[in-house]
């Protein structure tokens, strides 16, 4: 094979997730075909390599060490842009639906259409080198002569262009845009004019029975190399396929032949474990016989290599179909620069995440060559860990989720919630909004309210909450569809857990859990380990740990904390569930939850840059300065990464302001236990937690619950009620509720949905 046909290009494997568009710029200066996304860096034991197509949730390791098509550089940052084909997903499916079962019997290769119309068949028509050249590429070398190109060059692009059909890797997008737009049969189109887009070809369709196969497939995806009697269907011209990712072709090839059969329901089509059962089932049959699906299973390097040797002049990669089909139709004068897209497009569908270790094993012993070959990086099925199970078993929840949720309840249609607080209070009680009558904006039918807090009414902290229009802010801003598929974690300590009740309590009064007589869809977790879930509608994820990454110490004893709960959301034990471990390792952060489906169980979850994190120092102060410190050494190690779009959005929550000093607001201490009410007044400048996250986060970290003027709320705190008339302490830093926690969960949403917008 001519050197000149392969360019090799390192790969960089120690860069992180996915290009960012900064990084987009120099990627482009190496190569205008290498844009792609790079693999996850290899980790501890425990972990294994991913990649993300679109998030996380599907491998996608599509990092090609070896480009070969060939492209004359050009300086356009536009055309870089255009070539952009992150968003293109490309599936080969129209002429397989269509054709295939024509060709199940290696004998039987010739279509109705050409034995009704009686065409005389010649073997060699259709093969570029023995025909005239089209009329462009003619013109095409005319031009390049006026122009005074080199001799070489000419000779170069003189040579006509093939098309080598590898299944599942989007030739039908290729072969229906080439004869619609340019005429010109490629793939099937070369055999049967009779198929839509196929039809009105000037030169003639070949004969398939002269072109047999030594695989039962048809002609169009017969390997080059594998044609009987050692003909070359492709002799005298330059030719390019498109190979995949091996993990997701064959994913799509599941799709493709279910999808075909049209007789498995959708739960089932979207079952990983019928989907994992399946593939393994067909790959050992193509192991054992050396075929399956009419073809559709043979490797890519079979068609691409013969005895070590490249067969093909050119090499595309599916992940960036788009921009490589450009640059080469440009290198060839080809006048088809867009690609259409011949989706089967299919609700729900899987990814290959949700491969298991042993179809990964038979994956690798099918496709093993190409993984090399093509630069795809091969999952060790050994090292399938923690983090990977969890990735499955977050895709089969997901997918539970949305078999089973309601479509979101619509506010009352053409009417607005009024300003005025009877207005609001009435709107409080339409069935549409979930709400109670106990004239509380929510009251104990919320499931997560702590009787003790609910004296919102008598303290007036629930006038307060109405007033600030804290349901209706909630409810649109789950209603609008940004939070979709999101996960919302809360941090920190009882304080915090109020801010959870509230929003969690809010978002039920708004109509918008997924079902709260499902307790599927909702789980107080472990009360004494401090975690709490609900699923919202639109599949987000609400959660409180106390926790979560590692990170804050509590003063809490073990009359408190049940000891097996603790440590099993709380292990230190593991690495792997430290947050700034996990910066410092460049991996993705872990946390565990109660399970939805069981909450006795302990499940792994996954933060992504699709993910928002609120975290609290506390405020217990014999741990503060201590979780502050390691707060601020996880930003300052998330600020310095190479890659900031692995992490999910931080968020500092400030201190929610205490009234046990009628001058700054103090924090408990023994001298407080007598005393019978809280300051209802205090000044925040002069409060120690005020000053100590000023200077630590303020300006340089996103904040929230500054400015909510707490300070003046002091009336609002517990103060003794929730002790039941028991003697003991006052209470001036938890809240009344409804009340104060309310106005941080307003604005929480609203800073969430301030975050997707700037993504």
């Amino acid at each position: 094979m001519d050197g000149t046909q392969t360019e090799d290009r390192p790969r960089d494997m120690t860069s992180s997730l996915t290009r960012t568009l900064l990084c987009l710029a120099s990627v482009a200066a190496v190569s205008r075909l290498l844009h792609v996304k790079t693999p996850y860096t290899s980790v501890d034991a425990g972990r294994r390599n991913l990649r993300s197509l679109e998030s996380l949730g599907s491998f996608s390791f599509s990092d090609p060490k070896t480009t070969v098509v060939k492209s004359t550089p050009h300086d356009d940052p536009a055309a870089v842009g255009r070539g952009d084909s992150d968003d293109v997903i490309l599936l080969d499916n129209g002429h397989d639906e269509m054709i295939d079962n024509e060709f199940r019997d290696e004998d039987q290769v010739v279509t109705e259409q050409s034995a009704e119309d009686g065409t005389q068949n010649d073997p060699a028509v259709g093969r570029r080198g023995e025909n005239p050249l089209p009329p462009y590429l003619a013109a095409a070398e005319d031009k390049g002569r006026q122009d005074g190109q080199q001799e070489a060059d000419d000779q170069q692009n003189s040579l006509p262009l093939e098309f080598v059909d590898i299944p599942k890797t989007g030739g039908s997008s290729v072969e229906f845009t080439a004869a619609r737009d340019a005429q010109i049969a490629w793939g099937v189109c070369k055999f049967d004019h009779s198929i839509p887009l196929c039809y009105g070809l000037t030169s003639q369709p070949v004969d398939g029975k002269a072109w047999k196969c030594k695989h039962k497939t048809t002609p169009w995806h017969c390997p080059p190399s594998q044609f009987q009697m050692n003909m070359n269907l492709y002799e005298g011209s330059d030719t390019f396929a498109v190979v995949s990712n091996p993990y997701d072709r064959i994913v799509r090839q599941y799709y493709w032949a279910n999808t075909q059969e049209k007789r498995l329901p959708p739960e089932k089509l979207n079952d990983p474990d019928y989907m994992n059962d399946w593939i393994q089932k067909h790959l050992t049959s193509y192991s054992r016989r050396g075929d399956c699906l009419g073809g559709h299973c043979i490797p890519m390097h079979i068609y691409t290599h013969l005895d070590g040797d490249q067969v093909v002049t050119h090499i595309l990669h599916y992940e960036t179909l788009a921009f490589d089909f450009e640059q080469l139709m440009k290198h060839y004068n080809i006048p088809l620069e867009q690609l259409d897209n011949h989706d089967l497009v299919v609700d729900g569908q899987l990814g290959s995440n949700v491969l298991n270790a042993d179809t990964v094993k038979i994956v690798n012993e099918w496709a093993g060559p190409d993984f090399d070959l093509f630069g795809y990086e091969m999952v060790n099925p050994d090292d399938l860990s923690e983090l990977s199970q969890a990735l499955e078993e977050e895709a089969k929840q997901q997918q539970v989720m949305e078999e089973n949720s309601l479509q979101f309840q619509q506010m009352m249609e053409g009417a607005a919630l009024q300003e005025t607080t009877q207005e609001l209070a009435a709107a409080e009680e339409t069935p549409q909004l979930g709400l109670t009558e106990s004239g509380a904006i929510y009251d104990e039918s919320c499931p997560l309210l702590p009787i003790q807090f609910f004296v919102g009414l008598q303290t007036g902290s629930n006038q307060m909450s109405i007033e600030a229009r804290t349901l209706p802010t909630i409810a649109e801003a789950i209603e609008s569809g940004q939070l979709s598929n999101r996960k919302i974690l809360l941090v920190g300590d009882s304080v915090m857990g109020q801010v959870y009740t509230s929003l969690s309590c809010l978002a039920l009064a708004a109509g918008q859990w997924t079902d709260p007589t499902d307790k599927a869809f909702w789980s107080n977790g472990h009360v004494d380990a401090r975690v709490k879930r609900v699923k919202l509608k639109g599949n987000t994820d609400l959660m409180l740990s106390s926790w979560a990454g590692e990170m804050l110490q509590y003063g809490w004893t073990n009359a408190n904390i049940n000891k097996d709960l603790h440590a099993a959301f709380k292990s230190q034990s593991s690495n792997d569930y430290d947050w700034i471990k996990s910066c410092e390792m460049n991996v993705h952060m872990l946390f565990q939850m109660p399970s939805l489906t069981d909450p006795d169980e302990v499940e792994t979850m996954v933060l992504t840059n699709r993910d928002t994190v609120y975290i609290h120092g506390t405020v217990h102060p014999g741990h503060r300065l201590e979780n502050l410190e390691r707060v601020s050494q996880l930003f300052q190690c998330m600020a310095s990464s190479d890659d900031p779009s692995k992490w999910p959005r931080f968020v500092y929550v400030a201190s929610m302001q205490q009234h046990f000093d009628p001058d700054e607001g103090g924090a408990w201490s023994e001298e407080w236990r007598d005393a019978t009410e809280c300051a209802s007044s205090v000044n925040p400048t002069l409060w120690d937690y005020y000053k100590e996250e000023t200077q630590l986060f303020a300006g340089y970290v996103p904040m929230i619950g500054r400015d909510l003027g707490m300070e003046d709320m002091g009336d609002f705190h517990l103060g003794r009620m929730n002790l039941q008339g028991k003697a003991g302490s006052l209470d001036c830093t938890h809240w009344s509720l409804p009340g104060v926690p309310d106005l941080i969960a307003k604005e929480m949403l609203l800073n969430a949905r301030g975050i997707v917008s700037e993504q």
